[in-house]
């Protein structure tokens, strides 16, 4: 991936609603995301490459993926400091950020774990498709 599509991707990602000001005018200047930053004025390296205060609302926390709010910070900080988290050692173990199966399963549906059981399933799995 190049530099440029890596600083577009975390503008559009990490920017908050000003940056919707900023997606209208690169279409209606055919694609010109600079000429649309300096039509509306908005400093990309605000959203991009300042330290966020976890004060604020972070740009994470308008999707609902079902990690907790603790857990995404320290993945922040870790990112800060260039380290990176170990990969879940599988779903049946995996404890550390809430959204595997083993930290909520207990209390799901029985809908849920009926679906989920038949989606694994290879030949029920066939039926969906």
């Amino acid at each position: 991936m190049s530099d440029r599509i890596a600083h577009e991707q975390a503008l559009f990602s990490s920017g908050d609603r000003r940056i919707a000001r900023v997606i209208e005018a690169t279409a209606r200047l055919k694609g010109d995301l600079q000429g649309a930053l300096r039509e509306t004025q908005v400093d990309p390296a605000f959203h991009t490459s300042r330290r966020r205060d976890y004060d604020e609302i972070l740009p994470w926390e308008i999707v609902n993926s079902g990690l907790s709010r603790e857990f995404m910070q320290q993945e922040d900080e870790r990112a800060h400091d260039a380290r990176s988290t170990a990969p879940c050692p599988s779903v049946n173990q995996c404890t550390r950020c809430g959204v595997c199966p083993t930290t909520w399963l207990g209390e799901a549906p029985a809908a849920l774990v009926q679906l989920q059981a038949f989606a694994t399933h290879p030949a029920k799995a066939a039926l969906l498709v």
